[in-house]
């Protein structure tokens, strides 16, 4: 996995710390590498709308954060899996 940085708004941190002290989340980076991996399917699903083509359609299993699991036939993997 690469490291980044980035700015967020501090009431974003605090709320992001209340679901991880809550237990919904084991650390800040499982909620922002499950945010990313959400909002990715969710605008390469509109990607693929917009080519229509069925090749290019993504599930949640798509974005995976273990790199185990095996693609599954008509989806196209790419680096996301190292989320």
């Amino acid at each position: 996995m690469k490291i980044i940085s980035v700015k967020i708004p501090r009431t974003y941190l605090e709320d992001i710390d209340r679901l991880v002290r809550e237990g919904f989340y084991t650390s800040r980076s499982e909620f922002i590498r499950t945010a990313l991996r959400m909002l990715l399917v969710k605008e390469l699903n509109r990607l693929s709308s917009k080519r229509s083509s069925e090749e290019n359609s993504y599930d949640e299993n798509f974005l995976s954060s273990t790199e185990e699991e095996k693609p599954k036939k008509g989806s196209i993997k790419k680096v996301y899996l190292d989320l």
